[in-house]
């Protein structure tokens, strides 16, 4: 990334969590290898577009196509996203999950203090 914004040198495109997250959701690439993400972008992306492909990627994956709790709602790319859950998370309520039973937590002891001898300020 920093050859492509400094100096202008596209050698490839950067492929971090945002990226394999927004890539595998989209259907543009598959896998969990970086290096073969990476392949696959690049054959499929001119040369010229990898440094800004690579930023708008990220950008995507932070503030709309988030791992938790993704904004299908606002996403520009909904109709072409291949992304299994897509539809639960657009109506804002997500995919339900089975709620786990609450613990118990252990009984509290009451807390005491240490009582001063002596009866005097210190």
């Amino acid at each position: 990334m920093v050859l492509g914004h400094a100096f202008d040198v596209n050698e490839g495109i950067a492929v971090d969590t945002h990226v394999l997250r927004v890539t595998n959701r989209l259907g543009l690439a598959s896998g969990d290898d970086p290096l073969k993400v990476e392949a696959q972008l690049m054959a499929l992306v001119p040369r010229e577009r990898w440094t800004r492909t690579t930023d708008l990627l990220i950008f995507h994956g932070r503030k709309v196509c988030d791992a938790r709790r993704p904004a299908c709602g606002v996403c520009p790319l909904f109709a072409d996203c291949r992304w299994q859950s897509r539809q639960a998370w657009a109506s804002g309520a997500g995919p339900r999950r089975p709620s786990r039973p609450k613990a118990k937590r252990p009984a509290r002891r009451p807390y005491r203090t240490a009582r001063r001898r002596g009866g005097g300020a210190r």
